[in-house]
């Protein structure tokens, strides 16, 4: 959802809206009240309209997405997982990343560890069944990569699938469909 506003418009905007609110601009300056419903100056500082997105996250179409906003991408009997644009700006700064590796075989949905973020912690479940060879040995020294790069040099565990693993894949969202299911 955006709002465009053009030099010293006022616009109105959500409180619904404002947890992932930002300038798609460099130009423009603006403030935003806090409150729903408060009518709010935004000056720029040219008189080309301006885009106020609430929503402007990346969902790339290579990977497959959860319900619980991990995502993971297939390469042979081997995938690469993390989490998505979305859960990292829901759960803000990325603090410390925990992930257990071991050779035996988890279900679809099992835990496979937790990132803690500033204010909460979350876990991390595994999307399909295999076992967690990997972790990425970056995020111990860097955990904030997650919150930069969520679907490259931030990606979480590298799994190798469980026999059978296939069919659950295409059980998984697609980037639309996931888009869909957090608007």
């Amino acid at each position: 959802k955006c709002f465009v506003a053009a030099a010293g418009e006022e616009v109105i905007i959500p409180t619904s809206e404002m947890a992932s609110l930002f300038l798609c601009s460099r130009a423009a300056v603006g403030t935003v009240a806090r409150r729903s419903g408060v009518r709010t100056p935004c000056w720029c500082q040219t008189v080309q309209p301006k885009r106020f997105c609430s929503e402007k996250f990346v969902y790339p179409e290579n990977v497959k997405y959860t319900q619980s906003h991990e995502w993971i991408r297939k390469e042979n009997d081997m995938a690469t997982m993390g989490i998505t644009s979305f859960a990292q700006s829901q759960l803000g700064e990325i603090v410390y990343v925990e992930v257990d590796t071991g050779d035996r075989v988890l279900n679809a949905g099992d835990q496979v560890g937790c990132l803690e973020a500033v204010k909460t912690v979350s876990d991390i479940l595994l999307p399909v069944a295999g076992s967690v060879v990997e972790s990425n040995s970056k995020l111990q020294d860097d955990p904030k990569l997650i919150n930069r790069d969520p679907y490259g040099e931030g990606w979480i565990a590298k799994v190798k699938l469980a026999p059978g693993s296939d069919g659950h894949f295409e059980e998984l969202m697609s980037s639309g469909d996931y888009e869909k299911s957090v608007q």
